[in-house]
């Protein structure tokens, strides 16, 4: 039966007249929907329209029957196939819209692990966990009811002390995970209560607690004790949760503020800044492990491209290998070793060598950004010091270039500088990477030496989220604008593709990379000399910078 076929309007009805709603196709049917050639003739097949604001977060249930959406408006959407509806292939209409009571903008949504839980985060600092099953699902569309929070509202949490990121679910309805701001990454379990305050005292402590701000957080469902936070700085962070720090104090009964739990054992990071980056503004946006084989690691830096690691590597990786594998050679003693059956990462208890190097690594960086924040004598010793750090920056990279692991594959075209855009992976078996980018497209890699599969038109400002069905061959898109775009295969139109103008696109993103760091540049010049006005004068400032 060839593609087409199988990607005929019928297909869907098909599934849907088997037992359950939506039937997970078999792996050899996935594999033809999923191919190179569905993702080369993608196209526009469904707009979802409701949200009355930035659409921030996408997620599946996983039998892909259920997508939920949330953003700046404060609400989150419930969309479901409308059996009914024959007019598209994927007719996702909206069931029920619920205010979650956040105050904030929403930054992430998430099914909790087989439950009709769902976990939402926000700017307010806060996590919300909801049941949408107390959510009555209209099937008026003409006449949408917008539910209050109080109605399906479970759980209000309150322990992080600022913006919250990102959450992951855990093989738990009862667990899951959350980063912030703070710097800190929560380990939050639904069975215990407790009393949150304002500054996060009374709450479980942290799993870690690192000395910037936090924005992204990946974990891959075949190594679930092991998990990557990035944000703030040039570096991502691999923890072992089975590696836990020793508190004396606790164990002697006096109370401590511990915070540090988990113990890093690997450091992802680059030779050298991207061309549009600027030394102590290196931020990343977004990170994905794979969910097929649990070692590959995607970064996407703000102002470069997105990185692809293997976990398994040694602390040096090969500058030019295009295919995953574990490199090859001796493992130092003294650093962690990995198993070649389980794929995870066997870390030896109290590794003295491996420790204090990534202390320092910590320390030393901790100690750059303190240095590199204006101290505030004048324009121009604010720009000798900002060189200075610079340097600082220069000499710390180099030094630890032998500490941290390297990419093995990067992938160019996209533009990263406006928003915190999300990266994925795409494919049944994860073989292709996927990112959004500031003209509005969306860019589709091969995996495997970082060719462009295909280029499509997925908002009118900017692309932030991409989230492929775990069942049925569509893909959900969102960004600044104020409706999910649904995309599946089609061989008649495909009016989204750009790929025959993707190196057009690709030269405007670099043009517009540039713009956009001249533009950072500008405003960090001038934050400078607001802060030394400040010093001098004394004054608190009347205004806000986020």
């Amino acid at each position: 039966m060839a593609l087409y076929d199988l990607r005929s309007p019928h297909l869907l009805r098909k599934l849907q007249q088997l037992q359950s709603p939506i039937a997970v196709p078999s792996t050899r049917l996935h594999r033809r929907l999923l191919g190179r050639e569905y993702y080369e003739h993608l196209d526009l097949v469904n707009e979802l329209e409701g949200h009355e604001g930035c659409v921030n977060a996408l997620c599946w249930s996983a039998d892909g029957s259920i997508l939920l959406s949330g953003g700046d408006d404060q609400t989150i959407r419930l969309w479901r196939i409308d059996e009914q509806e024959h007019t598209t292939e994927f007719p996702f209409t909206t069931r029920a819209c619920l205010r979650t009571g956040h105050t904030a903008n929403i930054f992430n949504v998430q099914f909790l692990a087989n439950s009709s839980k769902v976990a939402t985060c926000a700017g307010d600092n806060q996590i919300r966990v909801f049941d949408i099953n107390r959510i009555p699902e209209s099937t008026d569309k003409s006449n949408e009811t917008v539910h209050p929070y109080s109605s399906a509202c479970l759980s209000v949490l309150r322990c992080h002390t600022a913006r919250v990121k990102r959450l992951t679910a855990e093989s738990s309805p009862d667990h899951f995970l959350s980063v912030a701001e703070d710097g800190t990454v929560r380990l939050h379990d639904l069975r215990t209560q407790h009393s949150c305050s304002r500054r996060g005292r009374g709450c479980p402590p942290p799993l870690v607690h690192v000395p910037h701000d936090l924005s992204t957080l990946a974990v891959s469902a075949l190594t679930p004790h092991l998990f990557v936070v990035a944000g703030e700085s040039p570096y991502g962070l691999l923890f072992d949760r089975r590696q836990l720090g020793r508190n004396i104090q606790a164990e002697w009964g006096i109370p401590c503020d511990q915070d540090a739990l988990t113990t890093c054992v690997r450091i992802f990071g680059r030779r050298q800044l991207g061309r549009y980056e600027h030394k102590g503004e290196e931020h990343v946006t977004g990170a994905r492990m794979s969910q097929s084989n649990s070692d590959e690691l995607l970064l996407s830096y703000s102002s470069d491209a997105v990185h692809l690691y293997n976990i398994r590597d040694d602390l040096v990786s090969p500058r030019s290998s295009t295919v995953l594998e574990p490199n090859q050679g001796e493992v130092p003693k003294d650093n962690a070793v990995l198993n070649d059956h389980t794929s995870t990462v066997d870390t030896l208890p109290h590794e003295d060598a491996e420790h204090a190097m990534l202390e320092q690594l910590m320390d030393e960086f901790d100690s750059y950004r303190r240095e590199a924040e204006p101290s505030g004598r004048n324009a121009q010793e604010e720009e000798d010091s900002s060189s200075e750090a610079g340097s600082q920056a220069d000499e710390i990279l180099k030094r630890f270039d032998d500490k941290v692991i390297l990419s093995r594959l990067t992938y160019n075209g996209a533009c990263n500088v406006r928003t915190v855009k999300d990266v994925n992976f795409l494919g049944h078996f994860d073989q292709y990477v996927t990112s959004g980018s500031d003209d509005g497209n969306f860019f589709i890699w091969e995996k495997e030496n970082g060719a462009i599969v295909n280029i499509l038109e997925g908002d009118g400002s900017v692309v932030n989220v991409i989230e492929q069905n775990p069942c049925l061959p569509c893909v959900a898109v969102s960004g600044i604008d104020h409706s999910v775009k649904i995309f599946g295969s089609n061989f008649a139109t495909n009016k989204a593709s750009k790929k025959d103008e993707a190196e057009d696109i690709v030269r405007s993103n670099r043009e517009l990379s540039d713009r956009g760091a001249e533009r950072r540049a500008q405003m960090s010049s001038l934050l400078a000399r607001f802060r030394v006005v400040m010093a001098e004068t004394g004054e608190a400032p009347n205004c806000s910078y986020q």
